[in-house]
C-alpha cells in the first residue's frame, strides 16, 4: 500500500512539474517575434476577437512558392528537342500567365484573415479580410470594385418580397483597357490581334464600344423575388404538382445615358413606349405556370431587364422612395452591426431555402419506391439550415478588401458559404436526376445478376442435360453453388425476390418485378425506354439466356 501511495505521489509531482513546464514554454512562445515582416497586425485589427472562429494566414511565402513553381513548371514543359520557335512560344505563354497573375493583384496580397462571432438568435457576425499594403495596389482586383466604399443606395431599390439580391460596383472600362494592355504586351501576336479586332468588328455592326462603356455608370446587380401572394402550380410528374410562390428576376444596371437602351431597341423589333420619362420595351406573355413577360425599362439612371412587370414596377417604386425590403423585420434583423457603406452587398432571404427544401421533400415523398430510410438519407445530404439567411457587405479600402457578413451558418460562414450553397442547391434542385441515377444503377445491377444466373444455368445444362430441380432460386441454390456460381443472388437490387420458372424442353426464365415489386406476368415481351421514375417499376424478364422484356 505504501509503495502504491509513493508511486501515485511521484506521478502527481511529475504531472505538476510537466504542466508548469508546458505553461512556461507556451507562455514564452507567445512572446516570440516573427523574424519576417507580416501583415498580422494590419489584418487582425479588422477582425473580431473572442468568437468561435479566428484565423490569419500570411500570403507572402505562398506567393513566392507559386512564383517559383511556375518557373519550374515552365522549365519542365519546354522540351529541348522542340524547334527554337516552339520553345519561344511556350516561354511566351508561361511568361504571359505569370504576368496576368502578377498584374491581377494576386501577388500583392500580403495576408488573409477571418473571424466569426455568435450574436444570438442563431446569427453569426463574420469577417474576411484580404490585405495588401498601401503602396501595393496596382493589380486589377483592387480597381474593379470601385475606388472607395460609398452609401449602399441600391438597397432602396429592393422590393419587400426580395428573396435574393447581389449588387456590386464594377468598372467595365477599366477591365477592357486592362485586357487590351495585357494582350498588347503578352508577346503572343495572335492574342493581341484578336483583342485588337474586337472594337473594329463591333463598329462594323454599328456598336461604338467606347461610347457603350462610357454609358455604364460602374454599378449594377441582380434581384430575385418570391411573391407569396400568388402561388404557381408546377408539375414534377403526372401525379405530383409543386405549389411555389411566383418568382421574378431582374438585372439592374446604373447608366449615364440611354445608349444601352438604344442598342437593345435596335436588336429587338418591338417598338418602345414612353410614359413620364420612362421608356419600356415589353415582350409577349410567355405561356408558363409562372408569370413571364420580359420587359426592358430605362428610368432615370437605371436600365432594368425584368422577367415580368411586377418586379420592374416594384424596383421603380424604390427609386421613387418606397421603403421595400429596408422596412421588413427580416432585413432589420440581418442588418444589425453591419456597415452602412461599401462597394457591394449580397442578401439572401430564408424564404429561398425554405421553398427549395419544401420542393425537395415533396419530390422525395412522390418517389414511389423510396422507403423512409432512403428519404432520411437524402435529407441528411443538406449541409444548409432550412432557414438560411445572409447579408454581407464588401468594402474595397486602401489596404485591401473587407467582407462583413451576418448569417446563420454554424461556423465560418464566409469560408464555407460557396461550397455549402453549391451543395445545397444541387441536392435540392437536381434531386430528380439523382433519384433517376439511383434507379438506373439498380436496374443495371439487377440485369447483371440475371445474366450471371443465366450463365450458371447454361453451364449446369451442359453438364447435366437438365435444369436443376426446383421452382424457385432458393430451391436450386444448393445445386449451383459454388461450382457454377459462387453465390446465387436471391433478390434484385431493389430488395425484391428474383422469380424463376423452369419450363418444358429445358427452357427457363428469370424475372425481376422492378422497383415496385409487382410482377405482371411471364407473357410480356418487347423493350421500353427507362426515362422516368415509373419506368423502373416495369418488369425485366430473361428467358434462355436473352432478355425478352426489359429496358432498351
Amino acid at each position: 500500500m505504501k509503495k502504491y501511495i509513493i508511486t501515485v505521489a511521484v506521478v502527481a509531482v511529475i504531472s505538476i512539474l510537466g504542466t508548469l513546464l508546458v505553461q512556461h514554454f507556451v507562455s514564452a512562445s507567445r512572446n516570440v517575434a516573427s523574424a519576417e515582416k507580416t501583415s498580422y497586425a494590419e489584418v487582425t485589427a479588422q477582425l473580431d476577437e473572442g468568437g468561435t472562429f479566428y484565423m490569419y494566414v500570411s500570403a507572402e511565402k505562398i506567393i513566392r512558392a507559386v512564383d517559383k513553381f511556375m518557373d519550374g513548371l515552365a522549365d519542365m514543359v519546354i522540351s529541348k528537342n522542340e524547334p527554337p520557335e516552339a520553345q519561344a512560344n511556350t516561354k511566351a505563354i508561361f511568361a504571359f500567365i505569370k504576368r496576368l497573375m502578377n498584374d491581377s493583384g494576386l501577388f500583392e496580397i500580403s495576408g488573409i484573415g477571418m473571424s466569426s462571432v455568435p450574436m444570438g438568435d442563431g446569427l453569426n457576425h463574420d469577417k474576411a479580410v484580404v490585405h495588401h499594403y498601401g503602396d501595393k495596389d496596382k493589380g486589377l482586383i483592387w480597381h474593379l470594385w470601385g475606388k472607395a466604399p460609398e452609401a449602399l443606395d441600391s438597397l432602396k431599390l429592393l422590393p419587400a418580397d426580395t428573396a435574393g439580391a447581389r449588387f456590386i460596383q464594377f468598372d467595365w472600362k477599366y477591365l477592357w483597357e486592362w485586357i487590351g494592355k495585357e494582350a498588347a504586351e503578352s508577346g503572343i501576336p495572335k492574342l493581341a490581334e484578336a483583342i485588337g479586332a474586337v472594337k473594329p468588328m463591333l463598329q462594323a455592326k454599328g456598336v461604338d464600344l467606347d461610347k457603350l462603356l462610357a454609358s455604364l455608370a460602374g454599378k449594377g446587380g441582380v434581384v430575385f423575388t418570391l411573391d407569396e401572394g400568388k402561388r404557381c402550380q408546377i408539375p414534377i410528374n403526372p401525379q405530383t404538382m409543386l405549389d411555389i410562390p411566383d418568382p421574378g428576376l431582374a438585372v439592374v444596371l446604373y447608366v449615364n445615358d440611354d445608349s444601352l437602351f438604344q442598342l437593345v431597341q435596335k436588336l429587338i423589333p418591338i417598338p418602345p413606349v414612353e410614359d413620364k420619362g420612362i421608356k419600356k420595351i415589353m415582350g409577349p406573355v410567355v405561356p408558363l405556370p409562372i408569370t413571364v413577360q420580359p420587359m426592358i425599362v430605362q428610368a432615370k439612371n437605371l436600365l432594368i431587364i425584368g422577367s415580368n412587370g411586377k418586379i420592374v414596377d416594384s424596383i421603380l417604386a424604390g427609386l421613387d422612395g418606397a421603403k421595400g425590403l429596408l422596412a421588413t423585420e427580416e432585413f432589420k434583423k440581418l442588418a444589425v452591426n453591419m456597415p452602412d457603406r461599401g462597394n457591394g452587398f449580397m442578401y439572401l432571404s430564408p424564404r429561398v431555402f425554405q421553398n427549395l427544401f419544401a420542393i425537395q421533400k415533396k419530390i422525395i415523398a412522390s418517389a414511389p419506391d423510396m422507403d423512409k430510410e432512403q428519404q432520411s438519407a437524402l435529407s441528411r445530404l443538406n449541409l444548409l439550415p432550412e432557414d438560411l439567411m445572409i447579408y454581407n457587405v464588401m468594402e474595397n479600402t486602401d489596404q485591401g478588401m473587407i467582407v462583413t457578413s451576418n448569417n446563420n451558418l454554424d461556423i465560418g460562414g464566409v469560408v464555407l458559404l460557396p461550397a455549402v450553397i453549391v451543395t445545397g442547391v444541387v441536392v435540392a434542385v437536381a434531386l430528380p436526376n439523382l433519384l433517376m441515377a439511383v434507379d438506373k444503377g439498380k436496374q443495371k445491377s439487377t440485369m447483371g445478376d440475371m445474366r450471371t444466373l443465366a450463365m450458371a444455368l447454361e453451364s449446369y445444362l451442359v453438364d447435366n442435360n437438365q435444369l436443376p430441380p426446383g421452382n424457385t432460386l432458393a430451391d436450386i441454390k444448393a445445386k449451383l453453388e459454388p461450382f457454377y456460381i459462387k453465390s446465387v443472388p436471391l433478390k434484385d437490387a431493389w430488395g425484391n425476390d428474383f422469380l424463376y420458372k423452369a419450363g418444358k424442353n429445358l427452357q427457363y426464365c428469370l424475372a425481376s418485378a422492378g422497383s415496385n415489386g409487382v410482377f405482371d406476368g411471364w407473357e410480356q415481351q418487347g423493350y421500353y425506354q427507362a426515362v422516368s421514375k415509373t419506368d423502373f417499376a416495369k418488369d425485366i424478364i430473361l428467358c434462355g439466356g436473352s432478355f425478352v422484356y426489359g429496358p432498351n
